[in-house]
C-alpha cells in the first residue's frame, strides 16, 4: 500500500514536471514568438517612419522648390506676365491735368482709380497705384518728378500721359526725357504712354508720342480718338466720369492685350529719338534752403562751377500777374525771364493728387515753352539770382519758391 502510494506520488510529480517543462517550453516559445513579432513590428514601424520622413522631406523640398520657382518667376516677370501669373503689381502714373483725373466728380471716378479696380477684378491681384501727376504741367515736369520721386519699392509699370498742355516745338524732347528717366530709374518696369487729345482727333503731339513709342518699342494706349464720342467732357472741357471711364478702357485694352500676349519687359534703347535729349541725362536739384532771401530775391553762391543746358524752377503760379527773372552775376545777363498773366483761378476742386499751383517749368531759353532756341551752355561761376516782382503776387511766388533744377551732361 505504501509502495503503491509512493508510485502514485512519483507519477504525479513526473506529470507535474512534464507539464511544467511543457509550459516552460510553451512560454518560451510564446516569448520568442512575441519578441519576434515585436521586432518585426518595430522594424515595420521604423521603416514606415523612415518612409514618412522621406516623403515629408521630399514634400517640403518640392514645396520650397515651388516657392523658389514662384519667387524667381515673380522677380523675372514683366508687368504683363505678372498679371497673367497672378502676382500683385505696383504702378506709377505721371502727367498733367488729364493724368490727374481732372473733370471727375471725385477721386473714385478718376481713370487711374478705375484702372486699379479693373486690374484687381480681372486678374484677382492687388494693384497699388501712385499718381504723381500735377495739374497744368508739361512733360518737363514729368521728367523732374520721375527723377525726384522716392519710393521704397520699385514699380512694375510707369504710365506717362502728357501732350494736351505741351507746346509742340519742344514736346518730343521732354517726353523722351520722361521715358528715359523712367526706364533708367525702374529698369524692370514696363512703360505705357497715353496720347492726349481732348478734341478726339490726332494732333502733332499724339503723333510724336506714337513715333517715340515705336522708336523705343513700348506701348501706346489707343487713346487719341477717345473723345471723338460726344458727352465725355464736362463744361470746362475736361473728361467727366464717362470720359474717365473711356480713358481707363483705352489703357486697360493695352494692358489686357499685353497680358494675353505674355509680353516681356521693356528695355531702354541705345538710340535716341532726339539726340538733344542727352542734355537731360543728368539733373541736379538745388533746394531753396541753399539760397539767401532778401525781399523777393534769392541768391546762391555755389561751391563749384556749375555748367548746364536746361534750367528749371520749382514754384507756384499765382492768379494774375506772374514775374520772375534769373541772372548770373558777373555777366548780369538774364538767364531766363518769365512774365505772363495767369488766367487760372486755382479754385478747381479737382486738384486730387496734385499740389494745385505747383509748377515745374523751364526757365532759360533752351527750347523753352515761351522763349527762343539758344543752343549754348551756361556756366555759373559766382552767383545765381532769382528775382520775383516786389508786389503781392511776387511775394506769393517767392514764398512758394522751392528750388531750381539744372540739367546737362557730366
Amino acid at each position: 500500500m505504501t509502495a503503491r502510494n509512493g508510485n502514485k506520488r512519483e507519477s504525479t510529480s513526473r506529470t507535474i514536471w512534464i507539464i511544467t517543462v511543457l509550459l516552460t517550453v510553451l512560454l518560451a516559445f510564446l516569448y520568442v514568438d512575441t519578441m519576434k513579432k515585436e521586432r518585426l513590428e518595430t522594424a515595420r514601424l521604423e521603416e514606415l517612419f523612415k518612409t514618412q520622413v522621406t516623403e515629408e522631406k521630399q514634400q517640403i523640398q518640392e514645396e520650397q522648390a515651388a516657392i523658389n520657382e514662384r519667387l524667381e518667376k515673380e522677380q523675372n516677370d514683366s508687368f504683363y506676365q505678372k498679371l497673367a501669373d497672378g502676382f500683385d503689381v505696383r504702378i506709377l502714373v505721371t502727367g498733367g491735368s488729364v493724368a490727374n483725373g481732372r473733370g471727375s466728380t471725385d477721386a473714385g471716378h478718376t481713370w487711374h482709380s478705375l484702372l486699379k479696380t479693373h486690374l484687381q477684378d480681372t486678374y484677382g491681384i492687388t494693384a497699388e497705384v501712385d499718381n504723381i501727376s500735377m495739374n497744368d504741367n508739361t512733360a518737363y515736369a514729368g521728367y523732374v518728378n520721375i527723377r525726384n520721386h522716392e519710393s521704397e519699392e520699385p514699380y512694375d509699370l510707369v504710365i506717362i500721359s502728357y501732350g494736351e498742355d505741351d507746346p509742340a516745338a519742344n514736346f518730343g524732347l521732354y517726353y523722351e526725357a520722361v521715358i528715359r528717366s523712367a526706364m533708367e530709374k525702374y529698369p524692370d518696369a514696363s512703360v505705357i504712354c497715353v496720347p492726349e487729345s481732348l478734341t478726339g482727333t490726332p494732333t502733332a503731339n499724339t503723333g510724336t508720342v506714337t513715333d517715340i513709342c515705336e522708336a523705343y518699342g513700348i506701348t501706346a494706349a489707343p487713346s487719341e480718338t477717345v473723345f471723338a464720342a460726344a458727352g465725355l467732357l464736362n463744361d470746362n472741357g475736361y473728361p467727366n466720369n464717362a470720359g474717365q471711364e473711356a480713358i481707363m478702357q483705352a489703357v486697360a485694352a493695352a494692358i489686357d492685350y499685353g497680358a494675353e500676349a505674355y509680353r516681356g519687359k521693356d528695355t531702354i534703347s541705345s538710340e535716341r529719338y532726339d539726340e538733344a535729349s542727352a542734355y537731360l541725362d543728368v539733373m541736379h536739384y538745388y533746394p531753396a534752403g541753399l539760397f539767401t532771401r532778401e525781399g523777393n530775391t534769392f541768391t546762391y553762391t555755389p561751391d563749384r562751377e556749375i555748367t548746364g543746358k536746361v534750367l528749371g524752377m520749382d514754384y507756384d503760379y499765382v492768379t494774375g500777374y506772374n514775374s520772375c527773372s534769373i541772372y548770373i552775376t558777373g555777366q548780369w545777363d538774364a538767364l531766363g525771364q518769365a512774365v505772363f498773366n495767369n488766367t487760372l483761378t486755382y479754385e478747381d476742386p479737382q486738384t486730387l493728387n496734385s499740389s494745385g499751383r505747383k509748377h515745374l517749368r523751364v526757365m532759360n531759353n533752351w527750347i523753352s515753352d515761351w522763349g527762343t532756341y539758344n543752343d549754348q551752355l551756361f556756366t555759373i561761376t559766382e552767383q545765381i539770382m532769382i528775382s520775383f516782382a516786389e508786389d503781392d503776387n511776387g511775394t506769393l511766388q517767392a514764398d512758394s519758391f522751392r528750388g531750381i533744377m539744372i540739367s546737362g551732361q557730366e
